[in-house]
């Protein structure tokens, strides 16, 4: 029995990380539409994974939670100079190459959930 995972056999035919880096633009393009901004705007982000800066005036316990309610959960920062500046949104494997699984629409429609609850009005 050979047991293949989504996107494997993409790698196998050459087309890499392609299936991420869609990911990755349909995260950017989903924070862009609530006014949010990645940590690294453009060279030396991961396809993986996205470090967000929490609206201005918010911090981790203001969104966090709120998500965790809602069966989300983001990674907090980790930089301790900086912990309370962004949270991390991971977004790699089959949550990302699977499309039908509706992953990236169903976070991005919790993170929107998530601010408007915490009184976030996008500028």
């Amino acid at each position: 029995v050979q047991l293949v995972r989504p996107g494997h056999d993409l790698r196998a035919r050459g087309r890499g990380d392609a299936p991420h880096r869609a990911g990755l633009a349909r995260h950017r393009h989903g924070l862009e539409q609530l006014a949010l901004k990645a940590t690294r705007e453009n060279g030396g982000v991961a396809n993986g994974m996205t470090a967000v800066r929490y609206p201005q005036g918010f911090k981790a316990s203001d969104i966090l939670p709120k998500m965790a309610q809602r069966g989300v959960v983001f990674g907090a920062g980790l930089h301790k100079d900086a912990k309370d500046e962004y949270f991390r949104i991971g977004h790699m494997g089959v949550s990302v190459v699977d499309p039908a699984r509706r992953d990236v629409d169903i976070i991005l429609q919790k993170l929107e959930e998530a601010l408007a609850e915490a009184g976030y009005q996008k500028q």
